[in-house]
């Protein structure tokens, strides 16, 4: 499949419906380029829109034991805070006119943004599930502008601050995978070990039940030590510089009202030396913390060959 992007375009490339609010890409050369013909591609002229387009394959093809790739350029012409510029590889059962972001489709590969989140798809979908690539497509944390998406401002009078970044996704037929930027390898190695598409080939046996005599505890207290003799103090002890005030009454007072004699029990009671907490209190007594020698480590549990591998 290849677009030269002809006047007749839109015969070919068909814009999804599946929202009122999806923008309508256009072709242009863009704000900068080598030819003005050569050099158009489909470009999204509205900002802060959903854009989504289908075009079918030249022809029916199946990749089995021989090399695909996917190559596709984009160039950003302006500061981005959210979106992307991916493709998507999808089933020839799908309705065009209904294309939208989760629809089911084969492949995923291109540059997406999200606030501070920068990142190269490379996803493949197996059984069902979307695989990303494990690895990832990465830059050095030092460069300031992160080479696997390239954000600018236009400036049209310096056309040299934009760049038109070449992304190359390649599938081998023995199961390995190449990504390029710009003709530069990124990543690569094998879809069996950077791809989760298979079950693990060994699982936990659930069977197995760690032995009760086992020692789960790397210290124990130390069977020889002893408590001292002076250790037991009580926490708390009498104030002894607290004075009782001179004008406390330890017995009730006894008075005469409309000539009766009554008994009044006065709200203090009989006065206590207040205590305070004991500087000799230590807590309760513990022996010390020795290695235990059964220890031989934190029980992992054995695995077994994974019957779904």
């Amino acid at each position: 499949m290849n677009s030269a992007w002809v006047d007749d375009w839109e015969k070919r490339w068909i814009h999804s419906d599946h929202s009122s609010g999806y923008g309508r890409f256009k072709v242009s050369p863009g704000n900068f380029y080598a030819d003005k013909i050569k050099s158009r591609g489909l470009q999204t002229p509205e900002d802060a829109r959903y854009y989504a387009i289908v075009a079918p394959f030249d022809e029916e093809f199946d990749n089995l034991n021989k090399t695909m790739v996917i190559q596709f350029s984009v160039k950003f012409e302006q500061d981005i805070d959210c979106g992307g510029g991916y493709v998507k590889l999808l089933s020839s059962e799908i309705d065009p006119t209904d294309f939208h972001s989760h629809m089911p489709y084969n492949i995923m590969f291109g540059p997406d943004i999200c606030g501070p989140s920068r990142m190269t798809h490379a996803i493949i979908t197996y059984r069902g599930q979307d695989k990303d690539n494990k690895k990832g497509f990465r830059p050095p944390e030092d460069e300031l502008t992160r080479k696997d998406f390239h954000v600018y401002i236009y400036d049209k009078n310096n056309v040299n601050n934009s760049e038109i970044d070449l992304y190359t996704f390649i599938l081998y037929p023995n199961q390995t995978y190449e990504a390029f930027l710009d003709l530069e390898l990124k990543i690569s190695g094998s879809l069996l070990e950077d791809y989760d598409f298979l079950p693990p080939k060994e699982i936990k046996d659930g069977d197995v039940q760690m032995p009760p005599e086992y020692a789960v505890s790397a210290t124990i207290p130390d069977p020889n030590a002893k408590k001292p003799d002076d250790w037991d103090k009580p926490q708390y002890i009498i104030d002894p510089e607290a004075v009782k005030p001179d004008d406390w009454y330890d017995k009730s007072i006894r008075f005469l009202i409309d000539e009766l004699l009554i008994w009044n029990d006065t709200e203090d009671g009989e006065w206590e030396h207040p205590k305070i907490l004991n500087p000799e209190y230590k807590g309760d007594w513990m022996p010390e913390l020795i290695p235990n020698p059964a220890y031989k480590g934190e029980w992992v549990r054995p695995m077994k060959p994974n019957p779904d591998y």
